[in-house]
């Protein structure tokens, strides 16, 4: 059936999912926020929250539009962006925070009612942090356990050295033994002053009128690994008894909250008794509560520019399609619905060709990202490999199980960083297989732009796609259990890629000089993607 669609309408709409991508604190009030679950609700009640998602899941808006709202009510909100302490380290990075904290704060109360009058409470202390802060330079660039590191490497001789006489040290080894000592220091003062801290904090609430401090902290994941647990284990304590709360968005697979130090002291959050969880993962394990979630959203944009019948654009099953090859997250959705309106033409429906076509351009993106934000960008990319090669041309197949044991595949990094860059996607959790009777799997597929290629290419050989997608009479059932086959660390150990044979026969280049479909497609370009 012809849909009527204009080039003002394509146009219209592609700015307008453009406007909401850009997420950020001068443009948050233009967005519409697509609610889930209550989410916006319950994470300014008065408790310690941290929001789970991955990249692109939402985190960032639900956080901008929880602080904005939160300056009507009687709350004095802080906005933190990790991104902008990415390059330090602890204590140097608390301390950042730490003036940010109380700059803002101070900030807050000068706007309210006779602010003029006010005079800032944190003035002394922000000016103590920064002579801190530049003390020493960046000779404070290690961490306690870096630090053990390091006279374990260095051996007895230069443990019974340090302990006995410094002047016998060498110039490296005085340099750690230095570096140690400044940042204790700096931790020494951080804690010695906290509660003065405190108290100011409640000064601050008490001057301003307003009931709540809520701390915001986005994208956590950018700070590093090791520190996290230090950070946010002194806010958390900074907080306590100030009626202060923590609002963290990060995501799992890059996050650590809790840690035990070497004399077996708790530090950081524990999930469940120090904060609750927010978990905003739209995943294609529940592949139709995902597609309803983000029709609303592509409804709301589409309503904004005075398009009422946005499912019309669509031709059978393309809408469920464009889900399945976003991975179920909002911001891949709406990069791909950017992509596709690039490409279409008036009155013509959205089809599995233009997304399927689509999805491989931004496939190519991420590789991109993966480059330029990841800094173990060989083992991410070569773990990648493997698991392409096992499934498209050993197994032919779009999918693959890994066993739930210790020390599975999907407990590496690398390939909790491929899920984070939406590479792979789970579609399937603790389940039985039909060919492993006994064992419990997870069940993935590969991101579909990755072999969107070979689905233009008519062989016998092609691999078979994965239907992801349950027939609700027979919930139970899915390919994924039925075909797909076990990976296991040890297969993706022994596979030496420089051994492998990219032009084997189902992916071979004079079939597709044959194909008259793909005469249009760049064959050194295709061999480029190949090799």
């Amino acid at each position: 059936m012809p849909v009527n669609i204009s080039k003002k309408q394509i146009s219209d709409l592609k700015n307008r999912i453009s406007q909401a991508l850009r997420t950020e604190q001068s443009n948050i009030k233009k967005i519409k926020y697509v609610e889930s679950n209550e989410n916006k609700t319950t994470l300014v009640q008065p408790n310690n929250y941290v929001i789970w998602g991955r990249r692109g899941s939402g985190k960032t808006t639900l956080l901008l539009v929880s602080f904005f709202e939160t300056y009507v009510e009687k709350k004095l909100p802080v906005f933190i962006d990790s991104k902008l302490y990415k390059n330090h380290t602890y204590p140097d990075l608390l301390i950042k925070i730490l003036i940010t904290l109380f700059e803002d704060i101070d900030t807050i109360i000068k706007k309210g009612m006779w602010g003029f009058f006010r005079k800032r409470l944190f003035t002394k202390e922000i000016g103590e942090l920064k002579i801190y802060l530049s003390k020493h330079g960046d000779k404070t660039d290690i961490r306690r356990e870096e630090y053990n590191k390091s006279l374990d490497s260095l051996g007895a001789d230069f443990q019974a050295k340090n302990v006995g006489n410094v002047s016998a040290l060498s110039q490296s080894e005085k340099a750690i033994t230095e570096s140690y000592s400044y940042s204790e220091d700096k931790i020494q003062f951080l804690e010695k002053n906290m509660d003065r801290y405190q108290k100011l904090i409640l000064q601050a609430l008490k001057k301003s009128g307003k009931a709540e401090l809520i701390i915001f902290v986005d994208d956590y994941y950018y700070i590093h690994i090791k520190d996290q647990p230090f950070i946010i284990d002194y806010l958390h304590r900074l907080l306590y008894n100030t009626n202060g709360w923590l609002k963290i968005a990060s995501n799992r697979y890059s996050s650590k909250l809790y840690a035990r130090t070497k004399e077996g002291d708790r530090i950081g959050l524990t999930e469940g008794e120090d904060c609750l969880s927010i978990d905003l993962d739209f995943t294609l394990v529940k592949f139709r509560d995902t597609e309803r979630f983000l029709l609303k959203i592509i409804k709301n944009h589409a309503e904004t520019v005075k398009i009422d019948d946005i499912e019309k654009w669509f031709s059978p099953n393309s809408f469920t399609r464009l889900v399945w090859c976003s991975g179920g997250v909002p911001r891949d959705f709406l990069n791909l619905m950017i992509l596709i309106l690039n490409k279409l033409e008036e009155n013509e429906k959205i089809g599995l060709y233009l997304i399927n076509d689509s999805s491989q351009d931004y496939y190519e993106n991420k590789l991109s990202n993966i480059e330029s934000e990841y800094e173990q960008t060989n083992q991410i990319k070569e773990l990648f490999d493997k698991l392409f090669y096992l499934c498209i041309e050993k197994y032919k197949t779009t999918g693959f199980l890994i066993e739930n044991t210790t020390n599975a595949l999907h407990e590496q990094k690398a390939f909790k960083d491929l899920i984070d860059n939406r590479l792979i996607h789970l579609v399937e959790k603790n389940i039985s297989a039909k060919a492993y009777s006994g064992k419990r799997f997870n069940g993935y597929i590969l991101n579909v732009g990755s072999y969107a290629k070979l689905l233009r290419l008519k062989q016998k050989k092609q691999p078979h796609e994965i239907n992801i997608i349950k027939d609700p009479q027979r919930p139970i059932d899915s390919e994924i259990r039925s075909i797909a086959p076990s990976i296991s660390e040890k297969e993706v150990e022994q596979l030496d890629l420089k051994n492998i044979d990219f032009s084997s026969p189902s992916i071979k280049i004079k079939q597709i000089k044959k194909d008259e479909e793909n005469k249009d497609l760049n064959t050194n370009a295709l061999l480029k993607w190949i090799k």
